[in-house]
């Protein structure tokens, strides 16, 4: 029987800045690492960043995916995914592929998503963490949050499913008050074929429903500036 002398390939290692340790200067690892003490100066990572709650850095952080719970005052470059868990704060340049933010995360500083420059994502693929000019793909977009208190959850769901959720409150509207119009019509109608009237009932019963529909329209259009102004002041309360 052949012998398999291959040997097995060695597992992936998270390499770990413990809690209460204090690190200055440039640490690079090709496997994960977690911080959860304090490092002043740039961390470059090959696999995964992860930055516990309690943990903090004070510099640059590059890595292919990064999960951050705890404080970061320097530009992040990721690859991949970046996520900011509620407890993040961060202030300096953001730059990712795909960005995921939980509610509570605090952003101050510049954010932005698409596909990262060839040079950049070449040099982080080497491990050599070069700088290089870094610009919007066609796919992304560039956004300015200054003391953003707090992000709103970001997801993945489609474009259309975003703009039917904000369409659907108005198309119930226009049904209801459509509703209204007929029924007073269709009752109209239906007296005058009861009574042999016609078109008496029919053209009262459309002149109540033009009524009906205007009382409708106003109480619909005051419960809608209600709604907008208490979004707008939840918004000024959380900004």
């Amino acid at each position: 029987m052949a012998r398999n002398d291959s040997a097995p390939s060695a597992p992936s290692q998270i390499n770990l800045i413990a809690v209460g340790t204090s690190l200055e200067g440039t640490l690079s690892a090709k496997d994960d690492i977690r911080v959860s003490g304090t490092l002043n100066g740039t961390l470059k990572v090959e696999g995964k960043a992860i930055v516990a709650q309690e943990g903090r850095i004070e510099g640059e952080v590059t890595a292919a995916d990064a999960d951050i719970a705890g404080a970061v005052h320097g530009d992040i470059v990721v690859k991949g995914r970046l996520v900011l868990k509620s407890t993040a704060r961060v202030e300096g340049t953001i730059k990712t592929t795909r960005l995921i933010v939980e509610e509570g995360a605090v952003i101050d500083g510049t954010c932005r998503m698409g596909q990262l420059d060839p040079k950049r994502a070449e040099a982080l693929k080497s491990g050599n963490g070069a700088t290089a000019p870094s610009t919007t793909s066609q796919s992304g977009g560039q956004t300015k949050n200054r003391v953003l208190s707090r992000c709103c959850p970001v997801t993945d769901h489609p474009k259309w499913q975003h703009n039917l959720g904000e369409v659907t409150p108005y198309l119930s509207i226009g049904v209801q008050l459509a509703a209204t119009m007929v029924v007073y019509v269709g009752l109209g109608w239906l007296i005058d074929r009861w009574q042999e009237t016609t078109p008496v009932f029919l053209i009262v019963g459309s002149v109540l429903g033009m009524v009906a529909f205007f009382v409708q329209l106003i109480r619909v259009s005051k419960d809608l500036t209600a709604k907008n102004e208490a979004k707008k002041r939840k918004a000024k309360e959380e900004g």
